[in-house]
């Protein structure tokens, strides 16, 4: 058991997301925790175990300028911070970090910073975050957490069309009140340098009542994996 230092945080911890990943050489996993408080920015920190240890030591703290609280929030839905690993270069020996910001105070403001995805690396020597790059989808309604996965993407080699390897984020936005539109939205990641591909999205869209939740997640339905 641990409590983190929730370094950058002021007052009560409100938003937290939690995720497991090989960043380093070590046999073991590591941790990366997000958090922000009810009035504070959030965070991101990394965690790491001794030698058969199953006691989390805190390493190192990223500290973002993304506010989840804020205020004149025209949606009952509540703001999302959440952290998910991935080795979205699947010739890496390390994971990644996506992270996944989206305050539901403001929609239909593209630019604005009130809903992104930042996908960081991690110095497998120290565990500090290092973001390598950044989409803005604030122009979304009210959003959904995210999915890692596999989303059965195509690629040409030698003039041969095979799948991808490479992972892909899912999510889902729609209007905020649980009735109309929802659209489900598949993002690439460069395996080479983790920019998000402005060409490559695919957005579905979905009629129906969602009943004030917005949910997602992925699954092999095909027996593929």
């Amino acid at each position: 058991e641990m409590t983190p230092s929730y370094a950058g945080a002021n007052g009560q911890i409100g938003y937290y997301s939690l995720a497991s990943g090989k960043f380093t050489a070590a046999a073991h996993q590591q941790l990366v925790l997000a958090y922000a408080s009810t009035t504070g920015n959030a965070n991101l920190a990394t965690f790491d175990f001794a030698a058969g240890s199953l006691q989390p030591v805190e390493q190192k703290v990223y500290a973002t300028n993304s506010n989840p609280s804020g205020d004149g929030s025209v949606s009952s839905l509540p703001s999302t911070i959440q952290v998910q690993t991935g080795r979205f270069n699947p010739q890496s020996q390390y994971d990644q970090v996506a992270f996944l910001f989206a305050w539901q105070g403001v929609v239909r403001n593209y630019g604005s910073g009130t809903k992104f995805i930042d996908i960081f690396s991690i110095d497998p020597n120290d565990l500090s975050l290092q973001q390598k790059s950044s989409t803005d989808f604030s122009n979304a309604n009210c959003s959904s957490q995210m999915v890692v996965g596999n989303y059965d993407e195509k690629q040409t080699v030698n003039g041969n069309t095979q799948h991808d390897p490479s992972l892909q984020i899912a999510f889902v936005d729609g209007v905020c009140d649980g009735n109309g539109t929802q659209t489900l939205n598949i993002f690439a990641v460069d395996p080479t340098t983790f920019n998000f591909s402005a060409n490559d999205r695919h957005q579905f869209n979905i009629q129906g009542n969602y009943g004030g939740g917005l949910y997602i997640t992925a699954g092999d339905l095909q027996g593929r994996s």
